[in-house]
């Protein structure tokens, strides 16, 4: 094997990356067992069941709030249907999986010649930068209203994609059409969770579109179904009375020139911002590397042109945050949860988009690679010390290794514990509890007031069959 960068990097560079993919998901599967239902929203829905049963409750908020369909049947569906506290540290468990599972399976699926832990290797670069920036821990995996809206769809868009290629490999008639039907439900589903998953989704299935018809020309089978499975499904997300009534509720929305304006110089920003802050560029330099190098029959899943992926890819970064600006405020910076989302498929797409375009000029690149011994060790020296320095500037990794090392995700836990035991006492109708005292911000999303008519009061006292709830005193001042 040739001394250049690729060669380094199937040796030990597998290994090292699998070691971040540990580094980055082992402590948010350990917190995951410490997570609790939120009192931000997370008991309204079950409230709303109970007070209308379960289609009466799903029924409301799609007339009156929203119509993302999947969403509400998501959060109306939760384990608090069952009193299953417990529930909510295995849905946040298998959503820490079902991200890296869907990273795995793409990666797998785009790279079909490397190795398993090759594979792994990439999920783990991709994981260590996703929750290096991460704008929001507890709303990407531990808030349920908040993951049932854009983790969990991006998760299963990862999903479609990783289908729609297998279907166009697959040759057997009935593995295709369970792979087809497989492909309409996640379709359904993701433009039912959330506005930004349904614009996400149609610029992928149209830029799919565009490259059947006008590339390719050809139409086949599955990009129909597809299709019309999107048209429906957009079309019952449209026609949801509560979209109305809430567009109508904000009277400083709607402003479409501003709002494209504020989109874009937010995405032109945290961009710039992502890309300098982070080890990006120099995981990007190795990954050219690994894609210049390519071996005649080592063929990626790199088949659209490279200036139908220059055009899609901002389209997507630019839907992601534009119904923010468009349904809310231009001068209000879209919440953590959408950002979540944008820097998801901003790494995805970065590396996609810089795959393609070094594997269209891997004959000109790869010469600076090959039998370079120097060059390759002090790339990865810089990238060594890149991950360290970058470990210790930005507090995620800090903060989720506090929460669950020293101790204050568990003391949260058993907080929430010694909570349910006060909530659960029927000969008292309208308890004062005491305020959560441990808050971990990698799981904290916020806490009930001591207004005992708050939004987030009212939700909790319905469920647990109080008159009232109220905190003793007022909480300590979150940091998130």
């Amino acid at each position: 094997m040739n001394s250049n960068l690729p060669g380094s990097y199937r040796r030990s560079g597998d290994v090292f990356n699998i070691g971040l993919l540990l580094f980055s998901v082992v402590p948010l599967i350990a917190l995951s067992f410490y997570n609790h239902p939120s009192a931000v929203d997370d008991y309204c829905f079950i409230y709303t069941v109970r007070e209308h049963g379960w289609i009466g409750g799903m029924s409301k908020y799609y007339n009156e709030w929203t119509g993302r369909y999947f969403s509400i049947f998501l959060t109306h569906s939760s384990p608090l249907i069952f009193n299953f506290f417990a529930g909510f540290k295995l849905l946040s468990f298998f959503l820490i999986l079902g991200t890296a599972g869907s990273i795995y399976l793409l990666i797998r699926t785009i790279l079909p010649a490397y190795s398993r832990l090759a594979h792994l290797g990439f999920t783990g670069v991709i994981m260590f930068l996703f929750l290096l920036r991460l704008p929001s821990v507890p709303e990407a995996f531990y808030w349920a209203a908040s993951f049932a809206n854009y983790t969990l769809p991006g998760i299963m868009t990862l999903l479609w994609i990783v289908l729609t290629i297998q279907w166009y490999r697959t040759p057997e008639k009935q593995k295709k059409n369970l792979i087809a039907t497989a492909c309409s439900f996640l379709v359904f589903a993701v433009i039912g969770c959330s506005e930004t998953a349904m614009l996400i989704m149609i610029v992928l299935i149209g830029s799919w579109l565009f490259y059947r018809l006008v590339v390719i020309k050809n139409l086949d089978m599955l990009t129909l179904l597809v299709m019309i499975t999107a048209l429906l499904s957009c079309s019952l997300w449209l026609s949801s009375p509560g979209n109305t009534a809430r567009l109508e509720g904000n009277p400083i929305s709607g402003d479409i020139p501003m709002a494209t304006l504020a989109t874009v110089k937010f995405i032109a920003g945290i961009a710039l911002d992502w890309l300098t802050g982070t080890p990006i560029l120099l995981f990007t330099l190795c990954w050219i590397g690994v894609i210049a190098s390519m071996k005649a029959g080592e063929v990626p899943c790199f088949y659209p042109p490279v200036w139908l992926v220059l055009m899609s890819y901002p389209a997507l970064l630019f839907v992601v945050i534009f119904p923010s600006f468009y349904a809310i405020s231009t001068e209000l910076d879209p919440t953590p949860r959408v950002v979540n989302s944008l820097y998801f498929f901003f790494l995805l797409g970065w590396f996609y988009l810089t795959g393609i375009l070094a594997y269209r000029l891997r004959t000109r690149i790869l010469p600076f690679f090959q039998g370079r011994k120097l060059t390759v060790s002090a790339l990865y020296g810089i990238c060594v010390l890149s991950i360290v320095l970058s470990v210790k500037s930005v507090p995620n990794f800090k903060t989720v290794y506090r929460d669950w090392l020293k101790g204050k995700a568990g003391a949260y836990d058993h907080e929430m514990k010694e909570r349910y035991a006060i909530l659960m006492d029927k000969s008292n109708a309208s308890p004062v509890i005491p305020p959560i005292r441990n808050r971990p911000e990698s799981l904290f999303v916020g806490d009930i007031e001591k207004d005992s008519k708050h939004w987030w009061n009212w939700c909790m006292a319905g469920y647990f069959g109080k008159d009232s709830i109220r905190l003793s005193e007022a909480g300590p001042s979150a940091d998130h």
